[in-house]
């Protein structure tokens, strides 16, 4: 399966949770290829986030993840960088809505 195709797939029950598992497993290992692939899709940016939130854990690990995506606000490729912000956007506002999950 492409990253392009896994980062499109529309995500609920217990398949999101396999989904988010591998989303951020691919973001632990390098964050930039599947911020490029999201480039251009707001079903991949909120996949990203949403697999961010579900596997953020303690309020630690989340601000983790937050700085991490404000550095890459600021990468090279523009590409990047644009998603990055998208991607921060939508995981603060379901951190905002959702503060104490999961």
């Amino acid at each position: 399966m492409s990253l392009d195709a896994l980062l499109g797939l529309r995500s609920d029950g217990a398949p999101a949770e396999i989904l988010s598992d591998v989303i951020a497993h691919l973001w632990g290992r390098n964050p930039v290829p599947l911020l490029i692939s999201a480039a251009d899709s707001a079903q991949r940016v909120e996949n990203i986030a949403d697999a961010l939130w579900m596997n953020g854990g303690t309020r630690p690990i989340r601000q983790d993840q937050l700085r991490e995506l404000k550095r890459l606000t600021k990468h090279s490729d523009k590409r990047v960088a644009s998603t990055a912000k998208k991607v921060e956007q939508n995981l603060r506002k379901t951190l905002i809505a959702q503060p104490n999950s999961p």
